[in-house]
């Protein structure tokens, strides 16, 4: 919708002395809202928690207008490895100074490690004493 270049025509009576008009042009283009990609975590990795906030953190908007902020309406769940479908949605909302709203969702997907317990002989020559190891490959 263009705002520009616009023209009243008011038909007055003879005894009109004054006519005041004000125009305000606002700003009509919705703010740009540039999201990080989906995001994969292990559920169990100490750094999860910091991952994600980051991610959350690397949202970022503009406004051709002023300054536009970013929301979302992640809650953290209490459990990363207990969440219905190992997955959530995360929606992000930009709104600039005149009320212009822009929306975009992501998803999280939590993952479990699952490690290998892999037992190994060992090949002790001529006597001497020994055992077994395992090593532990993620």
């Amino acid at each position: 919708m263009a705002v520009d270049n616009i023209v009243i025509t008011q038909k007055l009576s003879a005894c009109a002395t004054t006519v005041t008009a004000t125009l305000t042009k606002g700003d009509v283009a919705r703010p740009t809202l540039t999201l990080p990609a989906n995001l994969s975590v292990i559920c169990s990795a100490p750094t999860a928690s910091a991952t994600i906030s980051s991610w959350i953190a690397s949202a970022v908007a503009t406004s051709t207008c002023g300054t536009a902020t970013v929301t979302h309406n992640h809650v953290a769940p209490a459990n990363l490895c207990n969440v219905s479908g190992n997955a959530v949605s995360v929606t992000f909302t930009t709104t600039d100074a005149f009320g212009n709203v822009t929306t975009g969702t992501r998803v999280i997907t939590f993952g479990t490690m699952t490690l290998t317990v892999t037992p190994t002989a060992l090949s002790v020559p001529n006597g001497a004493t020994g055992g077994t190891t395992s090593s532990v490959v993620p």
